[in-house]
């Protein structure tokens, strides 16, 4: 198993025991639940402790003495077309590590992340950055600092004239501010 091998080099031959911090949604719930018997299979023992919803992010992930081990965190880039620098950055980037308010939460702190990073993000045209961005992503999934569980897609009702609306999960029906119809 990919998984039990990957621990054993990394000094964890008999696994580990760690927390798992979720909210107290039912989502969250059954969401754990599905993560701490799969991490079961390769040995890590994830104890869940559920937190009201209000209070994960703030009192847990962001402050990095409040011992959570492990969490299951909804993210998506800020604004459309970010990129990386919505998306990922944020989450890895270990330049921006404070005691208080982190969006790093696993406390990631790689230099060639953080430079690979850092060229996706003045790369000269899109087809440059876009590969950029991949390979920065390929290597942070690598350091197993953070961990896409999903990519979540919504299908648009919108007819074929509709033009200018741009999806996005942070607004819940996109951005409409530029929305307009192509005449028939």
């Amino acid at each position: 198993m990919r998984a039990r091998k990957k621990l054993a080099a990394a000094g964890y031959a008999r696994g580990f025991a760690t927390t798992l911090v979720v909210g107290d949604r039912p989502e969250d719930r059954a969401q754990a639940n599905i993560v701490r018997a799969t991490l079961a299979r390769a040995g890590v023992l994830a104890r869940v402790s559920t937190v009201p919803i209000a209070l994960l992010y703030e009192d847990h992930y962001e402050v990095p003495g409040a011992g959570a081990g492990m969490g299951i965190a909804t993210w998506c880039a800020d604004w459309p077309g970010l990129a990386g620098r919505g998306a990922l950055q944020p989450l890895v980037d270990g330049r921006v590590l404070r005691p208080l308010g982190n969006t790093d939460y696993s406390g990631l702190n790689e230099g060639g992340l953080d430079r690979a990073m850092d060229a996706a993000s003045v790369a000269a045209d899109r087809p440059a950055a876009a590969a950029d961005w991949q390979a920065a992503d390929a290597r942070a999934e690598g350091l197993w600092a953070v961990v896409p569980l999903a990519h979540l897609r919504r299908e648009s009702p919108l007819g074929e004239r509709v033009r200018g609306f741009v999806p996005h999960p942070f607004f819940i029906f996109g951005d409409l501010t530029a929305v307009w119809l192509q005449p028939s």
